[in-house]
């Protein structure tokens, strides 16, 4: 195990294979997840605002998958009555379900 104290210290400089690792594979998957979360997220509120205008309802709450997949994605849809109730959070009709 003691091998394994020279692999990872910080105060080396990193080998030409561990810059290579970092700069083109490690870098580039982490940015295209995260592009990847944004435009979801985007895509999904806008097909959530337009279901909800195609129903005539005047205002929405869009709220995307979160902890892996484990709780869907949601979509409420409010009346006027319901819009201009405090929080907005209060009924609604959940059109994804």
């Amino acid at each position: 195990m003691i091998w394994l104290y020279h692999f990872f210290r910080i105060d080396r400089e990193p080998a030409p294979f561990e810059r290579f690792i970092f700069n083109w594979i490690f870098v580039p998957l982490s940015v295209l997840g995260t592009v990847m979360i944004f435009v979801s997220s985007s895509l999904g509120r806008s097909e959530c605002k337009s279901a909800c205008i195609a129903e005539d309802y005047v205002d929405f709450l869009y709220a995307p998958s979160s902890n892996y997949g484990l709780k869907p994605e949601t979509c409420v849809c409010f009346t006027e009555e319901e819009a201009i109730r405090p929080m907005g959070m209060q009924g609604g009709t959940d059109i994804w379900k």
